[in-house]
């Protein structure tokens, strides 16, 4: 018999993985092979992503248009892939001037996100989309506030779910401050809400934070993306 080497490559996305998952207990026996490697892909570095948008078309890009892609896409490769696309369709990729923090989703990025969400349910979306609205990163107290009609237990069942679906995260140290794990989701479920409903929550923001946080006001809404404003 003739022995050779073999190499078994597999992979997943760990966003979709949850404790339940069959996969979870077939990679805790793999766990203990002294074979098995695991490598968790990060996202591109800035330097990367620049690497990648000049393979585009082989022309040098300015460093601007680089780090608003990057920060935008977080270094996700395909992101960065539909987002340059998109540019150059409306031949906007060499305009610097066209280029700003903010920018439109492709409707790749936006399906694929759709999809991620669609998985969660109806209560669940309502207050993702109110919290889409406080900005990337939010406060339980506040979206609790701004919760209409909404229970509390629902709320913090909501957001049980959209941890396990990693949607949000929880920000170490802070006891009730979650961030949309990436931005895109968060600019997504805001994007959804015509501009009429979005000031409504706005409106409201401001004087829930000087409500909450008093002397620190004009600090709060800093953190979480809201103009200081008072009633």
């Amino acid at each position: 018999m003739v022995e050779s080497r073999l190499l078994v490559v597999g992979t997943y996305r760990d966003m979709e993985l949850s404790r339940q998952h069959p996969l979870s207990e077939t990679l805790a026996q793999l766990s203990r092979q002294p074979v098995f490697q695991r490598q968790q892909l990060l996202g591109l570095s800035q330097e990367e992503t620049g690497r990648f948008i000049d393979g585009t078309d082989g022309e040098t890009h300015a460093q601007g248009l680089v780090e608003t892609i990057h920060s935008r896409t977080e270094g996700n490769p395909f992101f960065i892939s539909e987002v340059v696309r998109l540019l150059a369709e409306r031949q906007e990729l060499a305009d610097d001037a066209a280029h700003s923090t903010e920018f439109s989703i492709p409707e790749g990025v936006r399906d694929v996100i759709g999809q991620r969400l669609n998985r969660l349910p109806d209560d669940c979306i309502r207050a993702l989309t109110i919290a889409s609205v406080i900005g990337r990163e939010f406060d339980f107290r506040l979206l609790n506030t701004l919760s209409d009609g909404i229970s509390e237990d629902l709320i913090l069942e909501a957001l049980d779910q959209a941890l396990a679906a990693r949607v949000i995260e929880e920000t170490p140290g802070t006891p009730g401050l979650h961030r949309f794990s990436h931005a895109l989701i968060q600019q997504t479920l805001a994007e959804e809400l015509s501009a009429t409903r979005r000031a409504r929550p706005h409106a409201r923001i401001g004087g829930a934070l000087e409500e909450m946080y008093g002397g620190r006001y004009r600090e709060a809404c800093r953190r979480v993306g809201v103009p200081f404003w008072r009633s």
